[in-house]
């Protein structure tokens, strides 16, 4: 059994580190973002004159636009609340500028389209809000235009903020502060952008980008400046990193979502589908998690007989280990042989005690990646103190429960030898103080995992006695 537990502890480990280390780099990129931005005071101004606004929307989006220029001013997201003032979430900044911006005016706006001209009718821009997050753009003798990158909207979006960019079958992500020597979209590049934790705006060329793109920065912000072929046509998107809404676009957006290794993927989607559906008939996520919990362990239930029954042979089998030990003591390699022959004769396999919780990890891990990232959860209570059940319980009340009722488990368990049940609680403590700062759903979820399996622990135990 001690082999058992080793091999949790290395696989426990392995999944905290890579989050420690993960977590541990992107703040500091932040940091040194944020102290960039301080000592750069020399930036030029894109002299943007204030004029009055022009307004198209659709069912998710409202967009404002100078009424000089035609260049964006303002995208609210109608369906997302801002997290503090609880109102629309605003994004604040001026797109699609070009240098021709002083001799446009407008030309023609209804609920979803607009478009301005130059008084000679030579130099235009055109923009057609479709249905869902597209905005369609059409720029026609603009050399160029600089397209924002998004503000941050969230707090603590500074740690996971990307420059964003999918070219060769790949999204790749550069880091903030590296914007300026970037070379973005060169060849077969389908779309290029930012993102933030939950939201995401791109810039999509269907016919792919064939010329290189530099970053610029302004005290207006950060842009990526595009070298405009006449009659050019784009694509935005500019709306939230939702799995499902991201499909649906097309454009293989919905690779921007963060799913986990290979193995994690398939997982992550059977959760995601699942949530989807339960929230719809419960519209609560405690109610959903609760039933995703009794979900999994009916999946599960054959692995933990198995494993529940593996520890009984084991008990039953401790005299002969301990008389094999005595006999041995000097001879490890004898004591091997004995030992696995002991177990092959008896029909056990001392491994199968953690088999349950090997195939739970990916799992787990795929719960980590939704609960995490899923713009669902974002600001969604949870229930009494948890309003947030993406963020740590504030109060650590959680993962105090989940640890008690991880001990409670350790302490009922079939018996044990003294080493392993010293591991175990040694890992029962480990486990709780790892906890401390995950997202309280996913804590709730474990604690919910415990309690129903401590119930399930004492049935199978009562039928085995029979």
């Amino acid at each position: 059994m001690n082999r058992n537990f080793t091999l949790i502890l290395f696989l426990l480990l392995f999944f905290i580190l890579y989050n420690i280390l993960l977590l541990k780099l992107l703040p500091k990129e932040k940091k040194e973002e944020v102290k960039g931005i301080v000592e750069k005071t020399e930036l030029k101004s894109l002299n943007l004159k204030e004029s009055g606004n022009f307004v198209i929307e659709n069912e998710n989006l409202k967009i404002v636009f100078s009424e000089k220029g035609g260049a964006i001013k303002e995208i609210i997201l109608k369906k997302y609340r801002d997290l503090s003032s609880k109102e629309n979430v605003k994004i604040n900044s001026y797109n699609f500028v070009s240098p021709f911006d002083s001799i446009l005016e407008i030309k023609e706006i209804t609920n979803n389209k607009i478009s301005f001209s130059s008084p000679d009718g030579k130099v235009s821009k055109e923009f057609i809000l479709e249905k869902g997050y597209k905005l369609k753009t059409k720029f026609i003798n603009t050399n160029y235009f600089l397209f924002s990158t998004l503000p941050l909207i969230d707090k603590g979006d500074e740690k996971i903020y990307h420059y964003i960019e999918y070219s060769k079958g790949k999204v790749k992500r550069h880091n903030y502060n590296n914007f300026l020597n970037i070379d973005f979209a060169g060849e077969n590049t389908l779309w290029i952008g930012s993102e933030t934790k939950y939201f995401v705006q791109v810039l999509i060329k269907p016919e792919y980008y064939k010329k290189i793109i530099k970053g610029e920065e302004y005290k207006e912000g950060k842009f990526f400046k595009l070298i405009n072929e006449n009659r050019d046509s784009f694509i935005t998107y500019i709306g939230p990193k939702d799995y499902f809404v991201l499909k649906k676009e097309g454009f293989l957006l919905h690779e921007l979502y963060p799913m986990g290794f290979f193995i994690v993927k398939p997982f992550t989607i059977f959760i995601l589908y699942s949530f989807n559906f339960l929230y719809d008939i419960t519209k609560h996520f405690s109610l959903v998690i609760l039933i995703f919990t009794l979900l999994m362990k009916i999946i599960f239930i054959p692995l933990t007989i198995k494993s529940l029954r593996a520890m009984k042979k084991m008990e039953e089998l401790k005299p002969r280990m301990d008389a094999l030990k005595k006999a041995y003591k000097d001879d490890p390699k004898k004591l091997n042989e004995e030992m696995l022959k002991l177990y092959k004769d008896m029909g056990v396999n001392p491994f199968s005690g953690c088999l349950p919780l090997l195939l739970q990890l990916p799992v787990f891990w795929a719960l980590y990646q939704v609960l995490t990232n899923e713009i669902m959860f974002r600001g969604s209570e949870l229930f009494l103190w948890i309003k947030d059940l993406s963020s740590k319980d504030p109060y650590y009340v959680l993962p105090v429960l989940m640890g008690l009722t991880s001990l409670l488990q350790q302490i009922i368990q079939p018996s044990q030898d003294k080493d392993t049940k010293r591991i175990g609680l040694f890992m029962s403590v480990f486990i709780t103080i790892i906890f401390l700062n995950f997202p309280a759903g996913l804590v709730y979820y474990w604690l919910l995992y415990n309690i129903i399996g401590l119930f399930e622990t004492m049935l199978i135990k009562k039928r085995f006695k029979k």
